[in-house]
């Protein structure tokens, strides 16, 4: 599974661009452009620290003004709409453990930081006025990976009630069908007119009802946790 329990959704704004600069990011796209400006930001997460390692997170960037990076080739669609522009949005996300959450949103909303990488990024692009900012840095918000659960005691008891009402059910039957000398030895005397499947249609009501309550109870939790929302990474 993966090796990160938090991911942040970020984009990053570059602005003030040249028409040099957009040319190089789409006609070298495929030799290392956009892993270019990966690694240049990835280097400024990088902390003796806290982050002494690039193996406790990944950024990796995802679209450029809305057109997946793999879109972003020459004689593109996507290249026809970002030479029309002097600013690339880059979507991104950053992978790491919850226990450097702080730090990787401290990061990201510092505006030092974000002139920090402005000054390098105008040395990979040869531009002095590019800027680089992060979007909305005051409202990020990580996205958590869902562990796995408490046991699902009501499944396993709705199952074991309906498994007993089948025995049960069948135990009726062939104590009516098969009489095997119980009468013999107990005062229990079979019914001709006895319908044993009535004890398994009424677990298996019991089972749809409890069922569908409990669904119910979970879509409302799941609502509560906002577990529906549409993930901002997709």
């Amino acid at each position: 599974g993966d090796i990160y329990d938090t991911a942040l959704p970020i984009t990053y704004l570059l602005n003030h661009l040249s028409r040099a600069n957009i040319d190089y990011m789409i006609h070298h796209n495929e030799t290392g452009a956009v892993v270019q400006l990966t690694e240049l930001i990835e280097r400024h997460y990088f902390h003796p620290t806290r982050f002494n390692s690039y193996e406790l997170f990944w950024l990796r960037i995802e679209k450029l003004n809305g057109y997946a990076v793999e879109q972003v080739l020459p004689d593109s669609v996507a290249a026809d709409a970002l030479q029309t522009t002097t600013s690339i949005a880059a979507a991104s996300v950053i992978e790491f453990n919850r226990d450097n959450e702080n730090y990787v949103l401290g990061i990201s909303e510092s505006a030092e930081w974000a002139d920090t990488v402005t000054g390098e990024m105008r040395v990979l692009l040869n531009n002095s006025e590019a800027v680089f900012k992060v979007m909305n840095a005051s409202l990020l918000e990580p996205v958590y990976d869902i562990g796995p659960g408490e046991p699902e005691y009501v499944f396993y008891a709705l199952n074991a009630f309906l498994g007993l009402s089948v025995l049960v059910g069948l135990a009726a039957m062939f104590h009516n069908q098969y009489r095997f000398g119980v009468t013999q030895c107990t005062k229990c005397v079979p019914v001709d007119s006895s319908n044993w499947l009535s004890i398994v249609l009424y677990g298996l009501q019991i089972y749809d009802m409890v069922s569908d309550i409990n669904l119910t109870i979970e879509i409302f939790q799941a609502m509560g946790n906002r577990e529906c929302e549409v993930d901002p990474r997709i």
